[in-house]
């Protein structure tokens, strides 16, 4: 079933609305792996096609494998290299069905998709509809001479960087019948970062370099900055506060995060309660019963330039603001 089809199929207008959108920007990679899932289960209505969409990631595919053939000359290459300098004694057929009872697939697009191995997590319960994905940082629309309507690819693609089978990046330049990026031109180019825009113009003649600060957002983004705490949502937040529209910035951002200092609403009267004890004041019972301490650490906070977030879910405190507050502020 193409996208058409998808799209006609029955549910509610605001699931058609997602689907429209995120079919629009499916990539090569994704579509390969759709049409298996697909094959597998064919969708009946809208909200079968979002929960698939939502859980693409968790299929496997390999790229250019086509055949049962190819399939256990892969087996041999993940499992046991030595051997392929035997391979002419391997009936590779028998070793690629082999492996497919294994890892239960479909080849599709040529490629061979992996099914989820306990069914997708995380599925579309039909009410709430899913919500930005910061799993990838670019999603770029890339045209050739051959295809010049385009295909899109998203980063990251550690396939690319690791020298393995084909990735996003390889499989959309083979749907656009090139070898290297340096034959194509970039049509669009969205982020997954709220506010960062104008990437068609801002990389004009640097398709290159706009994939290699793709690929640098993006590794950040999926490993969350080497396991950070409230990485993302800090993330958010110090672009948000640091008004950034462009990708250097918000990589620099990425970067230096550590210089940004975050305290949740629910937590001002820790930072009151602290700042007491650090000045060896103690609150009698009466007084205690009496005092703001509330309102004293949101002003202890202010004084020290933290700034309340748009949803007012916390105040975060960047690295220019601290430069200009007074040292002893600084440290408390």
């Amino acid at each position: 079933m193409d996208k058409t089809g998808l799209l006609q199929l029955p549910g509610r207008p605001e699931e058609q609305a997602w689907l429209r959108e995120r079919l629009e920007v499916l990539t090569v990679r994704e579509g390969i792996a759709l049409d298996a899932a697909i094959q597998r289960h064919p969708a009946q209505d809208s909200t079968e096609v979002v929960s698939l969409l939502a859980n693409l990631d968790e299929y496997e595919v390999l790229g250019g494998i086509q055949s049962y053939e190819d399939l256990g000359l892969y087996y041999l290459e993940e499992t046991n290299a030595r051997l392929l300098a035997l391979r002419d004694y391997i009936d590779l057929d028998k070793l690629g069905r082999q492996y497919e009872e294994q890892h239960p697939g479909r080849f599709a697009g040529g490629c061979y998709v992996v099914y989820p191995r306990k069914g997708v997590t995380g599925f579309y319960d039909g009410v709430n509809l899913p919500g930005p994905d910061y799993s990838w940082s670019l999603r770029l629309k890339l045209a050739s001479s051959a295809v010049p309507e385009g295909v899109w690819l998203a980063l990251p693609d550690y396939n690319d960087i690791m020298d393995v089978r084909p990735g996003e990046i390889r499989l959309a330049l083979d749907a656009l019948d090139v070898q290297t990026i340096r034959e194509c031109t970039l049509l669009e180019a969205r982020c997954s970062l709220p506010g960062i825009t104008g990437l068609e113009d801002a990389y004009a003649g640097r398709l290159e370099d706009l994939i290699y600060d793709g690929q640098n957002l993006g590794f950040i983004l999926q490993e969350q900055n080497q396991g950070q705490k409230d990485f993302l949502q800090t993330y958010l937040w110090a672009l948000e506060h640091e008004d950034c529209t462009t990708l250097p910035a918000a990589l620099e951002i990425a970067q230096h995060l550590n210089r940004y200092h975050v305290v949740y609403t629910d937590q001002l009267q820790d930072v009151a309660k602290a700042e007491l004890r650090s000045a060896g004041s103690t609150l009698d019972p009466a007084v205690a019963g009496c005092f703001n301490l509330e309102r004293y650490g949101l002003d202890l906070l202010r004084n020290k330039g933290y700034i309340q977030t748009a949803d007012g879910r916390a105040y975060i405190l960047g690295p220019h603001a601290q430069i200009r507050a007074p040292m002893q502020m600084q440290q408390m």
